[in-house]
């Protein structure tokens, strides 16, 4: 719902400023069918180390995904709790329409980052009146900065050099 989710201008500079600091990061978009043109603009704007996999792959398909990533960065989505449940730290970025706490991952290992408002708890699902000012005050140095708390979690984990399934169906993709 368009009320939770953070402007796209701002996940295209945090994209590039995560493949600046990380030579060897990758981006990856998750999500369903009605995130495939967003992944298609957020890709092109990252360049080759990005991949649009939304609307590409099965719920098991995108854990198996998600369990191999440094971290989930998003909106509060059914993506973020999968990332939660394969095991990813996430940096989830919250809208202020609902109670805090209630939808929060599961693990205690993310960052939640939420900014309350005058108009916290609107439940509103298109916020038309207040331009999602809850959203608009999370900034993009915010979410780079909590990424950089939680990247060191798996980042020093390691990837089996053999063959890989889930690689081989993503080249298939």
């Amino acid at each position: 719902m368009s009320a939770k989710d953070w402007p796209e201008d701002r996940y295209q500079a945090l994209g590039a400023a995560l493949l600046e600091r990380h030579a060897n990061f990758n981006l990856v978009v998750i999500g369903d069918e009605k995130g495939q043109s967003l992944g298609e603009r957020l890709c092109s704007a990252w360049g080759s180390r990005s991949r649009n996999l939304a609307g590409r792959l099965s719920v098991y398909g995108s854990a198996a995904v998600l369990a191999r990533c440094a971290a989930y960065i998003g909106n509060d989505s059914g993506a973020m709790h999968l990332a939660a449940m394969a095991g990813t730290p996430c940096v989830a970025i919250f809208s202020a329409r609902e109670a805090p706490g209630r939808w929060e991952p599961f693990g205690a290992k993310h960052i939640v980052l939420r900014q309350d408002t005058d108009c916290a708890g609107c439940m509103l699902e298109t916020c038309v009146s207040e331009g999602k000012k809850c959203l608009m005050q999370i900034s993009v140095g915010s979410v780079l900065a909590a990424a950089e708390k939680i990247i060191p979690i798996k980042s020093g984990r390691t990837v089996n050099s053999g063959a890989d399934p889930i690689e081989a169906e993503l080249r298939q993709i």
